[in-house]
């Protein structure tokens, strides 16, 4: 019984342990993706002409879980996204029409990037969603844009 438990336990530590580098773990499943470009991500400077920006923002958002990678779509409407955001002082009810917002002005197609840039132009939700992006791998934005 002892040894199930520790297994559980060890099991349940080298998952949480791997869910902080979502954004470290697409550097490597991006193909093709450059320095420079991941360091304009690390610095939100990414935009649609940045070279896979838009897989590496899909691959970042489906890892975080935000994202059903089948349809997608945000998860239960962006409700998961926008309670991260209110971990951050903004409420999730702000953060939830924001989401909304962004999905309405560019319609049903719109892309992870989309909604990214989206939340990032809005000086409503920017530094609630940088601070929720940077909390999930806080090496990734502290070395990317090293030599």
């Amino acid at each position: 019984m002892k040894n199930l438990l520790f297994l559980s336990l060890l099991a349940l530590a080298v998952k949480c342990s791997s869910a902080l580098y979502e954004f470290q773990a697409c550097t490597k499943e991006v193909q093709g993706i450059d320095k420079s470009a991941l360091c304009k991500v690390a610095k939100f400077k990414a935009d649609a002409s940045t070279p896979n920006a838009d897989r590496f923002y899909e691959c970042v958002l489906t890892r975080l879980e935000y994202l059903n990678p089948k349809t997608g779509e945000l998860y239960q409407n962006g409700e998961y996204l926008a309670r991260g955001m209110s971990r951050f002082g903004m409420r999730k009810v702000d953060a939830l029409k924001a989401i909304n917002n962004c999905k309405g002005s560019a319609g049903s197609s719109i892309k992870p990037i989309g909604y990214v840039l989206c939340l990032l132009r809005d000086g409503k939700t920017k530094n609630a969603f940088q601070q929720l992006m940077k909390s999930r791998d806080e090496d990734f934005f502290r070395t990317q844009c090293k030599n």
